[in-house]
């Protein structure tokens, strides 16, 4: 038997401190019946002492470390002195002595050789009577039952600490993952972003360049055609506006995605969320797939919009991803029951029903000795639903396209 650590002492220590005094009780009760002509009273005095100076010991500070040894000691002379005192005619003193040698171990969680001792110490009383024999099988029980005991004791404990390892070590492994699949994410919505910002900027950059020529050219061109280069000065100016507002646009959905300058909780609209996503989403969608949209007004909710944003982006990506050639992705939202629904519903080729059964769990795959991993997104998209009290469900038919459903609730501050 390899030895206990430090916790398990001190899981020992605090268990030995609940069940001491029950073993005190427990031995008082043994002399009081032994009163009424069961024990001779010499030997039902003793266990009523006995028993009281056990409870009274489990009181001391100063015995915490040694409790154990105080039960032993103490339900031992109980049991020698039954043995001590009992005559043929008092047929409960076997009883009392296997109660009490029996009973310790399962209240107490005993050492080995501290019920073993008491074991002993019974039998060798027990030879001045010729019950000798009989006592050493009792005691031979008690101390296989103290050892079988300790053992499963250690076994439940060591097991309930590998599983906080191993949980602790999942959540870690978890976290790092769901940083892992987050920074991904960055990485395909930066993307998504630089090419969305490309058409703006050459725009105001083709802009300022005619700008400048046309400036130029007026300060020399003849009366007769002010007018016109005033007039072509004023549709860049309008072109130059739009583009602005769309950068703007653009930046404003940076710094929300990126809480540059808001707070990580703050109050959103579900619906602005959905067309912030569906705008990084169309320009990587193919020409041929149609968006179809059925929003309807929503309460406004304390959420992270930045989650709610990448959940989004991420299930419509999917959607586009899904569909070959031409296909609709519809997207609606409402409120139902005190809950936002939000729904996105494809015509792409759907999913196996022995691949949805899976759709959430992370997969690792090792590929030339490295290892990579899957479904981390949809995962990661379900954590931050849940991290909002919410719930994320899909129903698919291979061939026949996806629909995710979110639920989030009204009161959602999370």
């Amino acid at each position: 038997m390899t030895g206990p650590d430090e916790g398990f002492h001190q899981e020992s220590l605090s268990l030995s401190g609940r069940g001491a005094p029950l073993a005190g009780a427990l031995a008082i009760a043994i002399g009081l019946m032994g009163l009424t002509g069961l024990l001779p009273w010499p030997a039902a005095i003793a266990m009523i002492v006995l028993g009281a100076l056990t409870l009274v010991a489990t009181r001391v500070d100063a015995l915490y470390e040694h409790v154990r040894t105080v039960v032993a000691i103490g339900l031992g002379l109980s049991a020698l002195s039954a043995v001590l005192a009992s005559q043929p005619d008092h047929s409960f003193a076997p009883i009392a002595i296997a109660i009490l040698l029996l009973a310790a171990p399962a209240l107490v969680p005993l050492l080995p050789w501290q019920s073993m001792l008491m074991g002993t110490a019974v039998v060798l009383a027990a030879a001045t009577n010729g019950h000798a024999g009989a006592m050493a099988l009792l005691a031979a029980a008690a101390t296989f039952l103290t050892a079988t005991l300790y053992e499963q004791r250690l076994s439940n404990y060591r097991s309930f600490t590998n599983l906080l390892y191993a949980s602790q070590n999942f959540r870690d492994l978890q976290s790092r993952m769901v940083l892992t699949e987050s920074s991904a994410t960055m990485v395909h919505l930066s993307a998504a972003l630089a090419h969305e910002l490309s058409s703006p900027i050459g725009t105001v950059s083709s802009a300022v360049e005619t700008l400048l020529l046309l400036s130029a050219r007026q300060a020399q061109a003849p009366a007769a055609e002010q007018e016109r280069l005033l007039a072509l000065q004023t549709d860049l100016g309008r072109s130059l506006q739009d583009s602005m507002a769309r950068l703007k646009k653009i930046v404003n959905r940076i710094q929300r995605l990126c809480h540059l300058d808001e707070a990580a909780m703050q109050s959103a609209d579900l619906n602005d969320l959905l067309r912030e996503a569906a705008a990084l989403v169309i320009p990587q969608a193919s020409n041929s797939i149609d968006f179809l949209w059925n929003l309807h007004p929503l309460p406004e909710l304390q959420c992270r919009p930045q989650q709610l944003t990448t959940v989004f982006w991420s299930v419509l990506l999917n959607a586009a991803q899904a569909i070959d050639g031409d296909g609709r992705i519809s997207i609606s939202s409402a409120v139902r029951d005190a809950r936002v629904e939000v729904r996105i519903e494809d015509n792409g080729r759907g999913i196996s029903s022995e691949r949805l059964a899976h759709i959430f769990d992370p997969v690792f795959n090792i590929a030339d000795s490295r290892v990579s991993t899957g479904n981390w997104s949809l995962f990661t998209s379900r954590q931050f639903i849940k991290n909002h009290g919410g719930e994320l469900r899909i129903k698919s038919l291979a061939g026949q396209g996806t629909t995710v459903t979110l639920y989030l609730p009204c009161a959602s501050s999370l």
